[in-house]
């Protein structure tokens, strides 16, 4: 993503990727009727952005994530790549929740927070960091399930900048 943009253009690049990725969808549906290869796709798409200053002065940086794919070893594998990445996801229950911590788009684009902040300034330097995931098929917010928002804390109180507000 470009730096040192404003919020509102960050969001608008968030929801031109999942329109576009719905139309793939759609096309998906209708190359291969209506029970598609699910496991191709991604359900949700995820931004992170980090800033600090105001209107002329603002330093930005963003990343945008999707939810892990892939038949189950596949889909593993990429769970198992972003605990390497992200090793605060060991801290993270499953709960009661269906999926386990590690598949939602919030931890591929957590696991960049430490260098986007660390890109903007020390620590007390005034960085918010704000979220926000979209489902990709019908384009609208999805909140933090609770393995997001234990992390989002965890992550942010070890590296010293605020929370990670989830916009949805």
């Amino acid at each position: 993503m470009p730096p040192n943009r404003p919020l509102g253009e960050y969001i608008t690049i968030l929801r031109l990727f999942a329109e576009i990725f719905s139309a793939m969808i759609i096309n998906n549906k209708t190359l291969h009727g209506p029970k598609p290869k699910a496991h191709l796709t991604s359900t949700t798409i995820g931004l992170l952005v980090c800033f600090t200053g105001l209107d002329n002065g603002l330093s930005s940086r963003a990343v945008i994530g999707f939810s892990a794919i892939g038949k189950s070893r596949r889909r593993q594998r990429t769970i198992s790549n972003r605990r390497m990445a992200l090793p605060q996801l060991a801290r993270i229950g499953q709960g009661d929740l269906d999926w386990v911590p590690g598949n939602c788009a919030e931890c591929e684009t957590f696991a960049c927070y430490r260098d986007m902040c660390a890109s903007l300034g020390p620590v007390g330097s005034g960085i918010r960091a704000v979220s926000l995931t979209l489902n990709i098929g019908q384009g609208g917010p999805v909140p933090f399930c609770r393995q997001c928002c234990q992390l989002a804390k965890i992550i942010a109180l070890e590296n010293g900048h605020g929370e990670i507000v989830d916009l949805a």
